[in-house]
């Protein structure tokens, strides 16, 4: 009896529900998550759901360091995880002159079907600092674009972070007007096209 009550109130003090923050062990069965300074270890299998930027992916793509949100439940006498979602950390935070804004750990999960942003425009890198993106269009000159905390910079096909960008890249931008009326850059993608 002293065993159950002891077992219960264990069950009790652990954080059920949705758990966040880094991994810091995986092992075949079991992970292991700080959360609110706390080390929380819990069971996962087959049916446990995981996936990173809305893709399914594996326990193996999982690594250590990576920001979780997980979904606990407690079954057979502990946590078990039901999903984990990789919640993707912003590359650049608010420079200096940038509006600070609601940052988002993850993307909004219709940018996969109805991405932001009315404008697009292909063209060739000429400069590009903390805040700016300045390309040279073939018809139209040179378009400024204000750089925010969460634009995605894709290269290649793969997500990369911002310091991969160089001058002279030829790129594709989506971007929107943002509140004032400034053109701001939502995805920045780039890379060469295969040959068959």
């Amino acid at each position: 009896m002293l065993v159950l009550l002891l077992t219960l109130a264990q069950m009790m003090q652990m954080k059920m529900g949705i758990v966040r923050g880094p991994l810091l062990a995986l092992e075949k069965t079991v992970l292991q998550v700080e959360s609110d300074g706390k080390k929380v270890e819990c069971r996962y299998d087959n049916r446990t759901w995981m996936e990173r930027d809305g893709q399914r992916i594996e326990a193996a793509a999982l690594a250590l360091g990576d920001r979780l949100e997980m979904v606990t439940d407690i079954k057979d006498s502990g946590c078990y995880v039901r999903t984990i979602h990789v919640l993707d950390v912003p590359s650049q935070g608010a420079g200096p002159g940038r509006r600070p804004s609601m940052k988002r750990e993850y993307s909004s999960p219709t940018e996969q079907f109805a991405p932001r942003g009315d404008i697009t425009a292909t063209g060739i890198v000429s400069s590009m600092d903390e805040k700016w993106l300045v390309i040279r269009t073939r018809a139209e000159g040179p378009k400024k674009f204000l750089l925010r905390h969460d634009t995605r910079y894709v290269g290649d096909g793969m997500r990369v972070d911002r310091d991969a960008l160089r001058a002279g890249k030829r790129v594709f931008v989506r971007a929107g007007h943002n509140f004032e009326g400034v053109v701001e850059a939502y995805q920045v993608i780039w890379g060469e096209i295969m040959k068959p």
